[in-house]
């Protein structure tokens, strides 16, 4: 088979090797459809914890085309997708079903697994989900994107909070959009989209924020409060309940803090690729008025099926995500021509199959 392996920063090399045999309880997935994610991007990039050779690509759909020893449930040819985490499943944090905090979490598409990035991967069978019939390949690789963002509101626990919350959600590509739908799905009334790109505030609008706003483009002071030391008023209470981080810079956790009411939370999704810094106003705040700062890591399987309900309900909507498409042959070309729209685009596939 081929796969597409990163060597060094920003250079992809083919390699043609066997298709992998299936370890106990294992199945080989023939992929058809993987996402580029804003990890993969990063690593693309060298800004990573880790580092080439690698075969990237956790965001795949495709089909069992092969099943190892003790696989029950699952027929050859079935349309699959799956959780790309691998967990040991007998540290404290497994065992209280916190899988994505394993002491050895790892996934399919870095160092230790070969990703998705190719024509073939081996996968563990606990970890494959079917997709319904009227979930496409390409919205079979969404799966795992829109998992995050489920996950991310559950570590709000804004579903025991209820509607009447106010939220704001920094940055609006692919996950940022898709928390909105989930967020206007659990009737939260009053959501506020910020990011730095026209367009994609407009699809917040159209998938349910009742405002937003370009920090590019827009006076700041308007819909947000902007505080200064020492001015009168500087400590009030802000008037969002919780905020959804994914720009992750010092704009998004800064004005965030200054924005929060008293007890608020910031859950943080999003990597940092620079410096992020906090002003002294803004973590005055945050110890004055009892801000809880939460990091939101991936999902769980559990993630994935709500997910899958969702769509299958047709109550989460992924099907306009997909804004370009190339084939595995021209992955190079890909990363580079997403890197210089990344602006004018949404979601990124390579086509395997």
């Amino acid at each position: 088979m081929l796969q597409a392996k990163l060597v060094e920063k920003r250079r992809f090399i083919w390699e043609e090797v066997p298709i992998p045999e299936p370890k106990y309880n294992e199945v080989i997935v023939k992929v058809h459809r993987v996402g580029i994610c804003g990890s993969d991007s990063h690593l693309f990039n060298g800004k990573a914890f880790f580092s080439p050779p690698i075969v990237l690509g956790h965001e795949v759909s495709g089909e069992i085309y092969y099943k190892g020893k003790g696989v029950k449930d699952l027929e050859v040819g079935e349309r699959v997708t799956f959780v790309p985490s691998i967990t040991c499943g007998v540290c404290e944090y497994c065992k209280q079903n916190k899988r994505n905090l394993c002491e050895s979490l790892t996934t399919i598409g870095d160092r230790s697994f070969g990703g998705g990035f190719s024509e073939y991967v081996a996968v563990p069978a606990q970890n494959i989900l079917m997709l319904p019939s009227n979930v496409s390949y390409s919205v079979g690789a969404l799966i795992e994107p829109a998992s995050v963002a489920m996950h991310a509101i559950k570590v709000s626990n804004i579903i025991k909070l209820g509607r009447a919350q106010k939220v704001l959600v920094f940055g609006v590509g692919t996950i940022g959009l898709i928390t909105i739908q989930i967020l206007r799905w659990l009737e939260v009334q009053d959501i506020l989209a910020v990011d730095i790109v026209d367009w994609k505030l407009s699809k917040a609008k159209e998938f349910g924020a009742s405002r937003t706003l370009n920090l590019n483009k827009e006076k700041v002071e308007k819909k947000l409060r902007v505080r200064k030391v020492g001015e009168e008023g500087a400590l009030k209470s802000g008037d969002f309940d919780i905020v959804f981080d994914y720009a992750c810079c010092s704009d998004s956790i800064n004005l965030s803090l200054q924005n929060l009411k008293k007890n608020g939370k910031i859950i943080v999704v999003g990597i940092p690729t620079d410096m992020t810094n906090i002003t002294f106003l803004s973590f005055y705040l945050l110890v004055v008025n009892e801000f809880k700062i939460l990091g939101s890591n991936m999902y769980l399987k559990e993630d994935f099926h709500e997910v899958l309900s969702l769509i299958k309900k047709e109550k989460l909507f992924l099907n306009d995500f997909v804004s370009q498409k190339f084939k595995l042959p021209n992955i190079q070309d890909a990363f580079e021509e997403y890197e210089r729209k990344k602006d004018k685009w949404l979601k990124v596939q390579i086509v395997c199959s």
